[in-house]
């Protein structure tokens, strides 16, 4: 009932095997531990390696049980005493979210790989492109590491932006030659092999990316399962016995490559999509949404206009209107009651729209942006309400703290001929009663049968580059953080 091993290279000392995503290999991924073979993988190794049944296996490499790739096994008491060894290469294959930014402090050494390629030039942090190689520097463990990164390629994807792919390759205690060699430092001490796997989701970092998986320093990604994107695809060391190089690569795993492929398949339909719908085809360079672009937004049918700057409004909040719409049809709402100066604002209680005093729907969205999530439900209250008897009358009132915001969603009142029965306020969550009660246009009593809101929900510290990474740069801020909680919009 254990899975196989697959062994690719052996002799009377060594073994070179390889373990999908899933299998453990050690019992712990403590430092000092790593060396104890896991249970399974020994017993894997014991039907895979010769000779059959030996009891000496260690682990001479720390590869984490998410992560596909090559681990280095040995098969004698005395080359498990070891741990380091010489010349070690290890090069694992990462995709990550976003497109990768080199700042100053990280060596750019495309020149040296490839000595055709223009020298770099010193300047602002710039975008790394495909092909080129750069060394980050840190300090790891009370270590001081490098690692070589080389971007093999970026992939459009409708989720993420752009999937960075690159080839990541821990190098302490070596050096880049002509050529992209690696070769050893003069008194560099040996490779200490477990620092590796957490090293390589650090340096992806220092570039502004961040693995797709579900480790420490990573970040899923829709459709990517419950895969972490890193494979240690290729190893290379001096034997500790015989000092010949030994070298193993293995291909990627089927689901690599089909991922990929997926990504781009879905980024290909949607922008086919919205030509359709927007009658050209836009550039996406640097990731900009086509919305942007064209300053349309769609949303439920109809086309808001928008500015750089302004929140782009999701399909996914067409629930927020069906659901109202449901609300409506049965009258039980609730209601913010007699809205006056005080921060407390909501009372709830059932209000029949016979029962206001102007016998009329009133709509509050907080957090407007466009506009699109008020003038979609007035003109659905409107669309059901005009058949009742009597009939009765739909307003609304849009409230947002960015100027940009609050002239665009009044264009769209403009734009859909709402300005009459709706009305936009310049103000925060917590000021708008003062805001509302001051303004020349405000309409009718201040009293709201429904609140609708999508508001800001990340924590100011979880919008970090992890979250950053997979969030349209080009969106306003405020759209996503709620203050240092995450929490201050709902309270």
């Amino acid at each position: 009932g254990f899975w196989k091993c697959e062994v690719l290279w052996e002799d009377p000392s060594l073994a070179i095997t390889w373990k999908d995503a899933g299998a453990s290999t050690t019992k712990s991924e403590v430092a000092g531990d790593f060396l104890n073979c896991s249970q399974d993988y020994h017993l894997a190794l014991r039907g895979s390696l010769t000779p059959k049944n030996a009891e000496d296996h260690r682990i001479l490499n720390l590869i984490p049980k998410s992560y596909h790739g090559l681990v280095i096994v040995s098969k004698t008491a005395s080359i498990s005493s070891l741990l380091h060894l010489k010349n070690l290469k290890l090069t694992y294959r990462v995709y990550c979210h976003g497109q990768p930014i080199i700042p100053d402090s990280v060596l750019d050494v495309t020149s040296t790989i490839s000595p055709t390629a223009p020298a770099p030039t010193p300047s602002t942090p710039s975008t790394m492109k495909v092909n080129q190689s750069v060394v980050v520097s840190d300090i790891f463990q009370g270590h001081h590491t490098k690692t070589l990164l080389t971007l093999v390629s970026l992939t459009q994807s409708n989720s993420a932006g752009i999937i960075s792919e690159f080839d990541v390759t821990p190098m302490n205690g070596m050096t880049v030659t002509e050529g992209g060699k690696l070769e050893a430092e003069v008194g560099a001490s040996a490779v200490r092999m477990f620092e590796s796997p957490h090293q390589v989701l650090k340096s992806v970092n220092e570039l502004g990316a961040t693995v797709i998986g579900r480790r420490k320093l990573a970040k899923t990604l829709k459709g990517s399962g419950r895969m972490t994107f890193v494979c240690l695809s290729s190893i290379s060391f001096t034997h500790p016995v015989t000092g010949e190089t030994i070298s193993s690569s293995h291909p990627l795993p089927p689901k690599f490559p089909k991922f990929l492929a997926a990504e781009k398949r879905f980024f290909t339909e949607r922008r086919e999509a919205e030509k359709r719908v927007y009658g050209e085809e836009f550039s996406r360079s640097d990731s900009v949404p086509i919305q942007y672009q064209v300053g349309e937004a769609e949303f439920g049918g109809k086309r808001f206009g928008i500015e750089e700057g302004v929140f782009i409004p999701h399909t996914a909040s067409l629930k927020l209107v069906e659901y109202f719409t449901q609300l409506l049809s049965q009258y039980d709402a609730p209601a913010i009651s007699s809205l006056s100066p005080s921060p407390t604002l909501l009372v709830h209680h059932p209000v029949s729209p016979a029962d206001t005093p102007s016998k009329r729907i009133n709509v509050l969205d907080l957090g407007t942006g466009t506009g699109a999530l008020l003038i979609s439900a007035v003109a659905s209250a409107s669309a059901t309400q005009a058949s009742t008897s009597p009939p009765c009358e739909v307003r609304g009132v849009g409230v947002d703290l960015s100027t940009l915001a609050v002239k665009t969603a009044r264009a769209n009142l403009s734009k859909f001929h709402l300005s009459d029965s709706c009305e936009i306020i310049e103000s925060s969550f917590s000021t708008f009663p003062q805001a509302l009660a001051s303004s020349s246009r405000a309409h009718g009593p201040h009293q709201f049968n429904y609140v609708l809101c999508n508001p800001p929900y990340l924590s100011s510290s979880s919008y970090s580059s992890t979250f950053r990474s997979h969030l349209d740069k080009n969106q306003p801020t405020a759209a996503f953080v709620g203050g240092i909680t995450g929490f201050e919009c709902y309270r």
